[in-house]
């Protein structure tokens, strides 16, 4: 997160107050984004399928149950979701020169980047607990993010996407 949020920093060091600096920090915020959600989903891809094996023998055992499996390990990665979406944000934003006319700004793009490093990490969670082997986890788990991306609309006009795809 330090060295990303570094390299994004100096890639976009003080952008300027024009349209070129408008196209500009869009891509920082796409950027984070992305960065963020993957961060988060292959953070945790392989949580459950590392486990597996220990948490079958324990709750044959009747040592806990799944719930409470489940949410412990919800809790603490969402904890680090979030330090991680605040780190990378209080790196860059003020290197790159984003919008600081208000002093809420940078606590709403905190806000954001922890939101989406947690639905990352949730992303992330559902497929380790739907695959049994971490190759084909590890595999599937970009398929997830790259259709988001592509019809994002930042990577091509809305409009101009032909009419299955201009909806979604």
């Amino acid at each position: 997160t330090v060295i990303t949020g570094l390299l994004i920093g100096v890639l976009f060091f003080q952008l300027d107050l024009n349209m070129a600096g408008v196209r500009n920090r869009t891509s920082v915020a796409f950027m984070l984004t992305l960065t963020q959600s993957l961060f988060g989903l292959m953070g945790v891809v392989n949580v459950f399928i590392g486990e597996r094996p220990v948490f079958l023998r324990e709750a044959r055992d009747r040592t806990y149950t799944t719930l409470a499996f489940y949410i412990s390990k919800v809790v603490v990665d969402m904890t680090m979701q979030c330090f991680f979406g605040a780190a990378i944000v209080l790196i860059c934003y003020f290197i790159v020169g984003l919008n600081v006319d208000h002093a809420y700004n940078p606590f709403y793009t905190i806000l954001t980047m922890m939101l989406v490093a947690n639905v990352g990490s949730s992303v992330g969670f559902i497929i380790s607990a739907k695959f049994s082997s971490i190759n084909t986890a590890l595999a599937f788990a970009p398929a997830t993010i790259m259709p988001q991306v592509l019809l994002s609309g930042f990577m091509i006009d809305i409009e101009s996407m032909i009419p299955p795809f201009n909806f979604l």
